[in-house]
C-alpha cells in the first residue's frame, strides 16, 4: 500500500539539513557530497523515484553559492550530481541573522529544550523581548520562506504531492501552507520525544 502510495503521487521533503551540501571549486563549478545525519538514510526508501524534491536551508558558502547560480540560470530546480541522487532541491536563503534567531534562539534551545523536559520550571525558559524578536523575525519567517518554496514546488509536481515536513524547525509550515492549499496532502515527522500537552504551557501564545 505505501509504495501505491508513493508510486502515484510526488513526494516533497522540507528539512532543515539538506541532503546534500555544495562545495565552490576554484573554477565556479560545483561538487555535492551527501550531507551529514541520518535523515537520508531514513526515508531513501521513499525517493526511489526521480520525481522526488527536497526543500532545505541553505547552510554552507556553497550551498549559497549553487542557490544563487540557479536563480541567475533560471534553475527552479537543482539536481545533485553523483551515484544515489534520487531528487531535485530546492535552496530556502534567509539572511545570516534570521537563520540564527530561527535555529539558535527558538528551534535551539528554545524547542528542542521544552521537548526533552529540560527547562527548570517555574524558573525557565525567560521569555524576553530578545526572544519575541526572535519568533517574528526569525522562526516565523523562515518557516514561511519555506512554505513559499513547498507551495512552489507543488506547481512544479506534475501528480499531487505527499508533503512531508521534518522536525521542530519547520512546525509552522503546516497552516502557512493550509493558508494556499487547503487540501494538501501534509505529514509533519518528529524524532524528538513528545512532551505532555501542559509542558507547552510553558510558551506563551504568539
Amino acid at each position: 500500500m505505501v509504495e501505491q502510495v508513493f508510486t502515484e503521487r510526488q513526494i516533497i521533503v522540507a528539512s532543515n539539513r539538506g541532503p546534500v551540501t555544495f562545495t565552490t571549486r576554484d573554477d565556479g563549478s560545483f561538487t555535492s557530497r551527501q550531507g551529514s545525519g541520518g535523515l537520508v538514510t531514513a526515508i531513501g526508501a521513499v525517493l526511489r523515484s526521480e520525481q522526488a524534491i527536497w526543500i532545505a536551508a541553505a547552510m554552507t558558502d556553497g550551498d549559497r553559492d549553487r542557490a544563487k547560480a540557479a536563480a541567475e540560470a533560471g534553475e527552479t530546480l537543482i539536481t545533485p550530481r553523483g551515484p544515489g541522487s534520487r531528487f531535485r532541491l530546492r535552496y530556502v536563503v534567509p539572511s545570516p541573522e534570521a537563520y540564527h534567531q530561527y535555529y539558535n534562539v527558538i528551534s535551539n534551545p528554545l524547542l528542542w529544550f521544552l521537548q526533552h523536559y529540560l527547562w527548570d520550571t517555574p524558573r525557565t525558559p525567560d521569555i524576553t523581548a530578545e526572544t519575541w524578536a526572535a519568533w517574528h523575525d526569525g522562526y516565523v519567517a523562515v518557516n514561511r520562506m519555506f512554505a513559499d518554496e513547498i507551495l512552489a514546488a507543488c506547481n512544479q509536481c506534475e501528480a499531487e504531492p505527499v508533503i512531508m515536513l521534518q522536525d521542530y524547525h519547520l512546525y509552522l509550515c503546516a497552516g502557512m501552507i493550509r493558508e494556499h492549499n487547503p487540501h494538501a496532502i501534509i505529514q509533519q515527522f518528529v524524532h524528538i520525544p513528545w512532551p505532555d500537552p501542559n509542558y507547552w504551557r510553558l510558551l506563551p501564545l504568539a
